[in-house]
């Protein structure tokens, strides 16, 4: 169980490290394009970055209420076998 917090915490973290690996793939894929101009460069990498951006929050929009509603499933049934733990409890006394 996650809360979610923790999940766009960990989701900024994530996305940094795609982008970070995005670059490393494709930077002499870029290099060769652009004959190492870096403004090119730079305008290659925030294009990526646009894409990418727009990508997470949706991707992360539908992690964090899968994990919610999960996370609602999982102590729902939890109270359930609680309540049916009570009530057997309270058919095994005796009543008077």
């Amino acid at each position: 169980m996650v809360g979610a917090k923790a999940i766009k915490n960990l989701s900024l973290i994530a996305l940094l490290l795609f982008f970070e690996f995005i670059n490393l793939l494709l930077h002499p894929f870029l290099d060769r394009i652009t004959n190492h101009s870096p403004i090119l460069m730079l305008l290659a990498m925030a294009a990526i970055a646009g894409l990418l951006i727009p990508l997470h929050h949706r991707m992360e929009k539908l992690i964090t209420n899968m994990l919610v509603s999960k996370n609602n499933r999982v102590r729902l049934e939890a109270a359930r076998r609680t309540i049916e733990e009570l009530e057997s409890r309270a058919e095994e006394r005796p009543t008077n």
